[in-house]
């Protein structure tokens, strides 16, 4: 796939999805695509498409358009996430929206990506202690729930939690680059894995 220049923004995402009649929300399917990432997935545009349209379980076939858009979802996912800058951000309502919706949608983004990262088929035991320390904590963060008011408090809490998931995301994208780094030169050699804070 070749890195596209313009990110969708949410609203977008949100308008593809219901042109194909889909099923899901801007932030799960970016959840998955990041989780697919994040797991050192190689996929081609062809096998991003299938999955993702199976995900959305869309009911209307897809243009032209939308095939490049969603193919720019991806593409954007994996330049953020290589970006030495760390300009990788979570895709979620904007700020004008209350904080019970937006923490709602984080909940819905780690679950994308537990389903995206799910996909690799990897075991626990081919994870290190921090890799799944970090993914227990997003399934955690999945689960909450929506029953944040709009004080100063909780909006505090939802950035934290989601600075938290965005962290935890690089993470565990270094971790698993670092790790098929290794496998591909089958070396023996271990250098520790690089941890962001």
């Amino acid at each position: 796939m070749n890195v596209a220049t313009i990110a969708l923004t949410y609203e977008e995402i949100m308008d593809l999805i219901e042109e194909l009649d889909g099923k899901c929300s801007a932030e799960e399917l970016h959840g998955v695509a990041a989780g697919q990432i994040a797991v050192g997935a190689n996929n081609s545009s062809e096998d991003w498409l299938k999955m993702a349209v199976e995900f959305i379980d869309a009911v209307e076939p897809m243009t032209a358009v939308i095939k490049l858009e969603l193919c720019g979802i991806y593409d954007n996912l994996v330049a953020a996430l290589q970006d030495t800058d760390l300009s990788f951000q979570l895709l979620l309502p904007d700020d004008d929206s209350s904080v019970e919706f937006r923490a709602t949608a984080l909940g819905k983004w780690c679950q994308g990506f537990l389903v995206g990262f799910g996909t690799s088929g990897m075991k626990r035991h081919q994870l290190s202690e921090e890799l799944e320390e970090a993914l227990h904590d997003i399934a955690a963060i999945s689960q909450v729930g929506s029953e944040e008011d709009d004080s100063e408090e909780s909006e505090q809490n939802f950035v934290t939690l989601t600075e938290y998931v965005r962290m935890a995301v690089l993470n565990i994208y270094l971790e698993m680059a670092q790790n098929n780094r290794q496998a591909g030169k089958h070396s023996a050699q271990d250098p520790g894995t690089h941890q962001l804070h």
